[in-house]
């Protein structure tokens, strides 16, 4: 008797180990299900590195040049369109992930060291994501090396685990020609409302 209860008691247990077993592994299949249908965690998106846009150049909006001493080339407007989409595409990677590597290909001057420093100062990660910018050139150096403008750009800026909020914000920039590639050296964020039209002055 005492052996047939032994007997008993091992397979109830063993019965039991089976079945969490099974539930453990329905638990599991149902989370890879999940993720299948609905993507990633939402968290990752964070960690994720969006791509370049195919045509950063459907980014840009151009409105007519300021009062310039130079007229602009076209391939230099679509140079410098291109450097700011992807100036702000190589701003979201780092803040996203945290790894400035490479920023300097779009920033020149002090931003580098001050975007490294601001993405290593937390260990939030951020996104900030463009919809279009509408621009004007407000001054062209005679030797085709700097450039000012100014953008009303759509932007949504992203806290992971807060909210988001998206707004037009007014900039003010100066680009100057470093080694063939165009890239930011000043940026200054001015002044907007909800009823801000673009209006432009030259850069200071």
């Amino acid at each position: 008797m005492r052996t047939r209860s032994v007997k008993q008691a091992l397979g109830a247990t063993v019965a039991v180990a089976i079945a969490a077993l099974i539930a453990v592994g329905l638990v599991a299949l149902a989370l890879v299900v999940q993720r299948t249908n609905t993507g990633a965690d939402p968290m990752a998106s964070f960690t994720q590195v969006p791509a370049v846009p195919d045509d950063v150049q459907a980014l840009i909006t151009w409105l007519p040049d300021g009062e310039l001493a130079r007229r602009v080339e076209p391939t230099t407007r679509e140079a410098v369109g291109a450097a700011w989409a992807r100036g702000w595409h190589r701003l979201d990677v780092a803040q996203r992930t945290h790894d400035s590597a490479g920023i300097e290909t779009w920033f020149v001057g002090a931003l580098p060291e001050q975007i490294a420093a601001s993405v290593g100062e937390t260990q939030v990660r951020s996104s900030v994501t463009q919809f279009g910018h509408t621009m004007q050139i407000t001054f062209y150096s005679l030797d085709g090396s700097i450039i000012g403008l100014e953008s009303m750009s759509d932007i949504e800026r992203a806290v992971e685990s807060g909210p988001s909020r998206r707004s037009v914000e007014r900039l003010q920039a100066v680009l100057v020609l470093s080694d063939g590639n165009w890239r930011v050296r000043h940026l200054t964020a001015l002044p907007t409302s909800s009823t801000d039209k673009p209006t432009f002055s030259e850069p200071t």
